[in-house]
């Protein structure tokens, strides 16, 4: 790929990540904050891009016929997911839909009428959200909001495609393939759980019944919630598959995909290292949790090419640190989660840790282990990098230890920076691997790894293919919102009757008179009304 599009590359997916940013300081803050704040990140964006500054360079024919392959692709994925509403939507998307709905009916900074809750502002990771509610402001009607919502999501995944190719050579679209189709060994570790939380450790009980497809989940396969011994959503164990977290919660993976791409292309001097502050600070609003999993990576590479010598790192962190002050601030605005702790306080009994433990191996230690006897077989294979996988391992095991939300929310997102490196690394080294026809045990060992894991994201894809001939239960396109969910804003969702104390709508709600409300967001009147 030319130098030119290189360049491209990195300054339009900053732009991605940054682009709701603007929306989010010029409609949400007061002048005197935004304005200087604003200033100071486009000030930022371009230091910081201009100093990989390349000369144009023409595309080949090759490229452009690749570039449109890889818009195909994007675009397959956006709509058999849901995005636009021209397949079916996984029901998160009741929520995504009457989020995006506020956004665009209410002025911003969105406050609702609701003495419940004290007449609440909208406190969300509404990184993605804020641009298709503003392009949906400009045409003046609802009607156009689910196209604009995949043309965003569109852009964005066509992005990560192209990022993908290039991060993943020499096998750029294996790695493509490898990043939808990989899930790790999730139905083992559910059949795990199934043969000893649900039937006891009963091995006869557990054939018969997957025998006669009477098993949760086996039939139609869900992904594999695996809880300890008490139950509990929030103590659950999963290391959802990329194809899962973005058929789910695109608000928080495209992002985290995006900023960690950029990330390990600074880290392999592709680009400049001043540039890591920025990608960081960027993701706060889009998930405060990928932020957290980007963390180890980003301090990593900025320790190995010794970032802190550089005058222009300081601006970018400047920049960094008053962009998450700001981020922060308008956080701790929100209502108080109801669930968090730590993991190990959840423990019950030997099964608890066993599962725990088993998890571990499955997801970490397994791979991380495959992956490096491979490279102490083959010393001078490309893409051998033990400091990014012990980046991995140590990141993936220590979000493990901790739990936030409801379904352990902390942990799915988390995970999503780690992931996508742990892709890299897999294809890089079993490309490589198989063009030279390289033989060793750890190979089919990581082929059998991947082999295992694509199953349920090919069930998924098949499914979602599948429901296409059959019309929807729902209509779930945005303008609906209200009336599917049947409640008239994010502030009125229902309290779940079969979990007493649970309140899902204190969620994306924050106390009007934090301190961001007194003294950042722009002042309002009277709470906006329902229309």
């Amino acid at each position: 790929m030319s130098g030119f599009t290189r360049i491209l590359l990195f300054r339009l997916t900053l732009l991605y990540l940054l682009l709701p940013w603007g929306l989010f300081l010029l409609g949400w803050l007061r002048p005197v904050w935004a304005w200087p704040i604003g200033l100071s990140l486009l000030l930022a964006f371009w230091l910081t891009t201009r100093a990989g500054a390349a000369a144009w360079s023409k595309l080949s024919k090759t490229e452009i016929q690749r570039t449109f392959i890889l818009g195909a692709i994007a675009l397959f994925f956006c709509i058999v997911t849901g995005v636009g509403e021209f397949f079916p939507q996984k029901g998160d998307y009741d929520k995504h839909n009457l989020m995006f709905q506020d956004l665009i009916r209410f002025d911003a900074p969105v406050v609702y009428q609701n003495a419940t809750y004290d007449n609440p502002i909208l406190c969300y990771y509404i990184a993605y959200y804020l641009p298709v509610a503003a392009l949906t402001k400009l045409t003046g009607s609802l009607a156009w909001a689910n196209e604009i919502a995949l043309i965003w999501t569109f852009s964005g995944v066509f992005l990560l495609m192209v990022w993908l190719y290039r991060l993943t050579q020499p096998v750029g679209w294996w790695g493509i393939a490898l990043f939808w189709l990989s899930s790790g060994l999730d139905v083992p570790l559910r059949w795990y759980w199934l043969w000893q939380f649900r039937f006891g450790g009963d091995l006869g009980r557990f054939i018969q019944e997957y025998a006669l497809w009477k098993v949760m989940g086996l039939k139609f396969y869900v992904p594999p919630f695996t809880y300890l011994s008490d139950g509990l959503a929030e103590h659950q164990l999963v290391f959802q598959s990329p194809l899962v977290q973005f058929q789910w919660t695109p608000h928080h993976a495209l992002g985290g995909w995006l900023a960690t791409a950029a990330v390990l292309a600074v880290y392999r001097r592709q680009y400049p290292v001043v540039a890591l502050p920025l990608i960081c600070a960027a993701t706060l609003l889009w998930s405060p949790f990928v932020t957290i999993g980007l963390m180890p990576l980003a301090l990593y590479i900025g320790i190995r090419q010794r970032a802190w010598t550089l005058r222009l790192f300081w601006v970018s962190t400047a920049v960094a640190v008053l962009m998450s002050t700001v981020c922060g601030l308008y956080y701790l605005a929100h209502f108080s989660y109801q669930y968090a702790g730590w993991l190990f306080t959840a423990f019950q009994n030997l099964k608890d840790v066993s599962l725990y433990l088993l998890y571990l191996i499955v997801y970490t230690f397994l791979p991380v282990w495959l992956l490096w006897r491979l490279y102490k077989a083959y010393p001078a294979l490309p893409g051998n990098d033990a400091g990014l996988l012990a980046i991995f391992a140590v990141s993936t095991v220590a979000v493990s230890t901790f739990y936030m939300g409801k379904y352990n929310d902390f942990l799915h997102r988390t995970v999503i920076p780690a992931q996508l490196v742990l892709v890299v690394l897999l294809a890089s080294a079993i490309g490589v691997v198989v063009q030279n026809r390289l033989r060793h045990w750890s190979v089919y060992g990581l082929v059998a790894y991947l082999l295992i894991g694509a199953y349920y994201p090919i069930r998924e894809l098949t499914s979602a293919v599948w429901a296409i001939r059959k019309p929807p239960l729902v209509d779930r396109r945005i303008s609906r919102a209200t009336i599917n969910f049947g409640e008239a804003d994010v502030s009125r969702i229902l309290r779940d009757s079969t979990a007493p104390g649970t309140d899902f709508a204190a969620q994306y709600l924050g106390r009007r008179d934090s301190f961001f409300g007194r003294y950042l967001m722009k002042k309002t009147t009277d709470p906006a009304p329902n229309p």
